[in-house]
């Protein structure tokens, strides 16, 4: 009983350092849940576009000024993707955060093989803190927002990211992070 207690509670832990990184980024928690009655409904426009489909709920992020403007091949965007690390960022919160999207779409995002998901999904796990969480823990709390896909490469490419950022904030647990 209480291994599930302290189980609990590191993964709560890990919850509540979520966006610890997000502290210096320009978009936060509360960024996806505004007072403002009328960008409330942006975002809930969002959400529901995203809902639909992913691509057109952020192209809508980027019409409603969530995003920065469509930046091009030159200026620090891929040319695959057109986002920029700042989006990637956004984007990322954005899926931690807002409300009432679903997860199966969420997982399905991250799992892309498109340059912006993968940028995306790296920033989705570096707003995680695993510092000292268990292994189990850290997945569990990593996986709860979203549903795997079903499609074994999206899984790899989500659980890569994963793995990269527990081994990064966790460096002697595992040797490397492909035994992660």
């Amino acid at each position: 009983e209480l291994s599930a207690l302290s189980q609990r509670q590191s993964v709560a832990g890990a919850h509540r350092r979520v966006g610890a990184t997000a502290e210096a980024a320009r978009v936060t928690a509360q960024h996806w849940d505004p007072p403002d009655a009328a960008r409330a409904a942006e975002v809930g426009e969002c959400v529901q576009a995203f809902n639909h489909k992913p691509k057109e709920g952020i192209l809508l992020l980027r019409a409603r000024g969530f995003l920065g403007p469509e930046p091009s091949a030159g200026q620090g965007a891929d040319a695959a993707g057109g986002v920029d690390d700042a989006d990637a960022e956004a984007i990322a919160s954005f899926l931690l955060h807002a409300k009432g999207l679903r997860k199966q779409r969420v997982g399905d995002f991250l799992g892309e093989s498109t340059e912006q998901s993968r940028k995306v999904v790296q920033y989705y796990a570096q707003a995680f803190d695993f510092e000292g969480v268990a292994f189990v823990d850290a997945l569990r709390s990593f996986l709860s927002p979203f549903r795997l896909p079903g499609e074994a490469q999206k899984i790899d490419r989500v659980l890569t990211a994963f793995a990269a950022h527990f081994h990064a904030t966790n460096p002697v647990v595992f040797s490397c992070e492909d035994t992660a």
